[in-house]
């Protein structure tokens, strides 16, 4: 029996969905609202005392670190390897995830918390508001995430350092397209649009779409990160940032690539996991 605490918007649970998603494993899903501060439940800080989502838990066993829990996934059930074959491109895949765990994650969470989160969080009540920030544990996404959140919730996209922050996030799509050019998506296991994988990953899509973790609100937000956090404002903030995506490179390689998985998949019914991301299908997933 596999358990896995997760929320919509979470990327490392999204990971982890991913990996469950492509080996076509049934899992039932808890859902925690981040926003609201589910993850600081004591019985949940039992099983992931960093207080972050996701955490495994299989036949009793508790896993916790989205890439530790996929790298678990993947030697305890070896069908579909996710791993290549030869050390050579293992070990380039092990720098991938150091980059992610050690980079990119912690940027994400202070990007994510600037640009978005912190417009739902605000909408709690005073007492709640001062009880998200003060319930975060010392150590967390980072050493000093405790301080940092609340940095960045209060300033938004003035907090210090944010303009680094970006600059590191868009080094790093731009260092993933270069590797993507040697290493096309295209000729990996066309594993996103398979109907059996983006069932597996519908559903959290919908509650991230349709708000359920906060309200029915989430539309709301992505309305305030276009319109108050426009592309445009955090260029005029950050000067030297070019987002990844609207010089047409990044962009346009997806798009061709998701026209070409379309076509590939022949039917109006499959449903490729870049529309299962962004919550543009809705659906139900087994289990």
């Amino acid at each position: 029996m596999i358990d896995l605490y997760h929320h919509g918007s979470s990327v490392c649970a999204a990971k982890v969905r991913f990996a469950l998603g492509e080996k076509n494993l049934a899992w039932e899903g808890h859902y925690l609202d981040i926003l609201k501060g589910d993850q600081f439940a004591s019985e949940y800080q039992k099983l992931n005392p960093k207080a972050v989502v996701p955490t495994l838990v299989h036949d009793g066993h508790v896993v916790v670190e989205s890439t530790v829990i996929n790298e678990y996934l993947d030697e305890t059930f070896p069908d579909v390897p996710l791993k290549p074959k030869s050390a050579v491109e293992r070990a380039e895949m092990r720098v991938w995830t150091k980059a992610v765990d050690e980079n990119l994650h912690p940027t994400c969470g202070e990007i994510t918390f600037a640009s978005c989160h912190r417009h739902i969080v605000r909408r709690l009540s005073e007492d709640k508001f001062q009880a998200f920030l003060n319930s975060t544990p010392p150590i967390s996404v980072t050493a000093h995430w405790h301080e940092r959140k609340k940095e960045i919730v209060t300033q938004g996209l003035d907090a210090p350092g944010l303009g680094d922050t970006f600059r590191l996030y868009d080094g790093y799509l731009g260092k993933i397209e270069k590797a993507l050019t040697t290493r096309p998506l295209a000729r990996r296991r066309d594993f996103l649009a398979r109907r059996h994988r983006s069932d597996t990953l519908r559903e959290p899509a919908r509650h991230a779409r349709h708000g359920a973790d906060v309200g029915g609100q989430t539309p709301e937000c992505h309305r305030v990160v276009q319109s108050d956090q426009s592309t445009g404002s955090v260029q005029a903030r950050i000067p030297g940032l070019v987002p990844a995506g609207l010089d047409g490179r990044p962009s346009d390689l997806w798009a061709a690539e998701l026209a070409k998985r379309r076509t590939d998949a022949g039917s109006g019914e499959m449903m490729s996991a870049f529309d299962a991301v962004d919550g543009s299908s809705t659906g139900t997933r087994v289990p």
